[in-house]
């Protein structure tokens, strides 16, 4: 069971706001290995991938330019920096 799942199961259960409030948590294991958010980020684009859902959804007219770029970028887990003029969003 996942800190979240435990967390929803019980409600008026509020969120912990500190580590040690979040070991405490009966089911928090603190053994599991951690991943790298560059890994997680491959890992969770690969599940929508292979589930067909919308890679980024929200975001619009990139689909033929940037987005198949930060694709390949994360596939082969390359650093990226995403630049922008002040005021696109």
């Amino acid at each position: 069971m996942t800190v979240s799942t435990s967390l929803q199961s019980r409600p008026g259960t509020p969120k912990p706001r500190t580590l040690g409030e979040l070991r405490n948590i009966p089911d928090f294991d603190a053994g599991t290995t951690s991943i790298s958010v560059k890994n997680e980020l491959r890992r969770n684009l690969l599940r929508a991938i292979e589930k067909k859902e919308p890679l980024f959804p929200g975001v619009h007219g990139y689909e033929d330019t940037v987005i198949p770029q930060i694709v390949n970028a994360l596939l082969s887990r390359r650093n990226f920096m995403l630049l922008g003029l002040g005021g696109q969003a």
